[in-house]
């Protein structure tokens, strides 16, 4: 490696200080596991792009994704509660290229719902099902999903239901780049139903980019709106 004495010779043998290791010609000092008082979750850092430095955590809770809240994504596993958690947080939520498998009748009330999905490649799929109501009712207003595919499954969730429903309590939303499909019986078999609203209410509706097939009766039924 070299010489350790002053002057000039041959090489002499050196010795290692602790923590480091040689292996052929690679010297490591490799880190500790963790770090005697350091607390990473107090360091401040600045997304790419921004000027205020923040903490990981305000950082990671500018949108929360299900795997948080215990969601495995391999369309097998039951995501149902995740998602639910996920959504309670009041955060949007962001959901992975995965297959999540949600199982219905499952109700969404938090106002202000957000699922941003990547487009084409995130899938809400059922997976079972009690019932005949909707697979998925939209219950508070403000509900927004960009890139989500809705599966309804009709191959394997055979049952009389709507596939998504904007209830009487959902007087706004605004899908984009969404595809609805397979829901199945011929007659709530929509893979997405807006209901009506009573008449002194002004009901906003964005459908932007969708995408329908698969439906036993109705890609989209608009029952009625202001």
């Amino acid at each position: 490696l070299g010489r350790a004495a002053a002057g000039t010779g041959t090489p002499e043998p050196i010795t290692l200080g602790a923590g480091l290791s040689l292996a052929g010609a690679t010297l490591s000092a490799p880190l500790p596991a963790a770090l005697p008082g350091a607390n990473p979750s107090t360091a401040l850092a600045s997304a790419t792009g921004t000027a205020t430095p923040r903490s990981p955590a305000d950082l990671l809770a500018d949108a929360v994704g299900p795997e948080s809240f215990g969601a495995v994504g391999d369309g097998i596993a039951d995501d149902t509660a995740a998602l639910s958690a996920a959504i309670g947080s009041g955060r949007p939520v962001r959901l992975g290229p995965r297959t999540y498998r949600v199982n219905g009748q499952w109700p969404i009330s938090q106002p202000g719902t957000v699922l941003l999905g990547t487009p084409g490649l995130t899938v809400l799929k059922r997976g079972a099902q009690a019932g005949n109501g909707a697979w998925i009712s939209v219950q508070a207003p403000g509900f927004r999903a960009e890139g989500i595919i809705f599966d309804a499954n009709r191959a394997q969730v055979n049952v009389e239901s709507w596939g998504v429903l904007l209830t009487e309590a959902c007087t706004d939303s605004d899908l984009h780049r969404c595809a609805f499909r397979n829901a199945a019986g011929a007659t709530l078999g929509s893979g997405l139903t807006i209901l009506a609203t009573a008449p002194e209410v002004l009901a906003r509706h964005a459908i932007r980019h969708c995408e329908f097939s698969g439906n036993a009766a109705h890609g989209l039924w608009v029952q009625g709106t202001a």
